[in-house]
């Protein structure tokens, strides 16, 4: 979105199932607090369209917690996820009220750990058994050690970029680890990217001209998109069983058997297939960039090659073009974003409900139209009422025939008297 809202409304924590509806009130609220109020008027939302949408979600008991960054807000040539984290509940580390570790993690696989800054961390914020949350003194073991294990790093980097790929924006995410060491996404929602470097970004023609192209103008493409990665060729079923994330699954044709692994897949190219197979509609379910029937995929790419996918313009290039990624990434908000799309949905609800339904009703009345579909629908119910009721009147007086009106234009219209 356009509009993150980032920090604007009230979270409550560990809230007590006796005090959801004092808490649902709160967050309801924090909807007119001066920050939001004056957000919301710098950014050209009306008071009406400003309906405060409540998510109550079970609690995690979070071991440790965080943000995550898909890509460097401030230098995305460096090709890095950035993860901040901190020992439970994550809420004081985007408040800003405490430091966390911080981690800078290649966005290639395998997902090289490259930067690690590990800070004192001496206590947390936990849930309370009894409800809501307080600070708690860590462990005097663990304030010097790092939240995330490398698998752990490498684990909340694969799923990230998962998400990228499949809303095609840079994202910033929350995140937790339970005492199970299971993860859990808390929310996502687009990385707002500076003018300046979307504008930076957009500067890739000549990246594009100068960078070597291995297939162009071949086959279908089934969904748009762009992937960087190393090709794996699949031959076998063997071969989805060792299929790595992130890689571009090359394969002879679009078996359905395929759609094991395109969670996995950057992107996908094949030799053979349709664009209305199966495969095909579940690599557009995933949105991964995919295209199909090139003829030779299997021939000029092989297991390792570092290729780059453009599935938008139907070019493989040799190697890792990031420009490409990060212009996709980094392309202006969609329309339904925009202050225009908003102001013509306001518009359309002046056009499209309808609410005069039933003729027989005491508001089948022009009192009783509040749109222009009303209008319509009310002025066609009475124009055949009318007719229905000339017609009768016809069979008794030959006068109240309609007459055709004579016109220098091709237009049929009948008048009646």
């Amino acid at each position: 979105s356009e509009y993150t809202f980032a920090g604007q409304h009230e979270s409550l924590l560990n809230v007590p199932s006796e005090q959801l509806l004092e808490a649902y009130c709160q967050v309801v609220a924090s909807a007119y607090t001066p920050s939001a109020w004056r957000y919301r008027v710098s950014k050209g939302f009306r008071e009406q369209e400003m309906a405060m949408a409540v998510c109550c979600q079970v609690m995690v008991p979070a071991r440790a917690s965080g943000v995550l960054y898909t890509m460097d807000p401030i230098a995305p040539e460096r090709d890095a996820v950035l993860v901040s984290a901190v020992w439970g509940l994550g809420g004081p580390l985007v408040a800003g009220a405490v430091q966390g570790d911080s981690y800078r993690v290649d966005r290639t696989a395998p997902h090289v750990v490259r930067t690690m800054k590990v800070v004192q961390k001496p206590r947390m914020l936990k849930v309370q058994p009894g409800g809501g949350v307080d600070w708690e003194t860590v462990p005097e073991a663990l304030q010097h050690r790092s939240c995330l294990s490398t698998l752990q790093l490498q684990e909340l980097v694969r799923t990230a970029l998962f998400i990228e790929r499949y809303y095609k924006r840079a994202q910033d995410i929350e995140w937790a680890f339970d005492e199970n060491a299971r993860l859990l996404l808390l929310q996502t929602r687009p990385l707002k990217l500076p003018k300046e470097l979307r504008r930076d970004l957009c500067r890739i023609a000549d990246v594009v001209e100068a960078a070597s192209v291995l297939i162009s103008g071949k086959g279908t493409v089934v969904q748009r998109g762009i992937a960087t990665g190393k090709v794996f060729v699949v031959r076998s079923d063997d071969d989805l069983l060792r299929f790595p994330h992130g890689a571009i699954l090359v394969t002879a044709q679009t078996a359905p058997r395929l759609a094991r692994v395109i969670r996995k897949a950057g992107g996908i190219v094949t030799d053979v297939g349709s664009a209305t197979g199966h495969m095909a509609t579940v690599a557009r379910e995933f949105r991964v960039p995919t295209v199909v029937d090139t003829g030779c995929a299997t021939r000029v790419l092989h297991n390792g090659d570092e290729i780059t996918l453009d599935a938008t313009e139907n070019v493989i290039y040799r190697g890792l073009v990031p420009e490409l990624c990060y212009f996709e990434m980094s392309e202006e908000e969609v329309f339904e974003e925009s202050l225009e799309y908003r102001l013509l949905r306001r518009i359309l609800r002046m056009i499209s409900p309808l609410n005069v339904l039933d003729r027989y009703s005491a508001t089948f009345a022009p009192s009783g139209c509040r749109t222009i579909h009303d209008i319509t629908r009310f002025v066609h119910e009475k124009a055949v009422e009318e007719l229905i009721r000339l017609s009768t009147a016809q069979s008794r007086r030959r006068s109240t025939a309609a007459k055709r009106l004579v016109m220098g234009i091709p237009l049929g219209l009948l008048v009646i008297d």
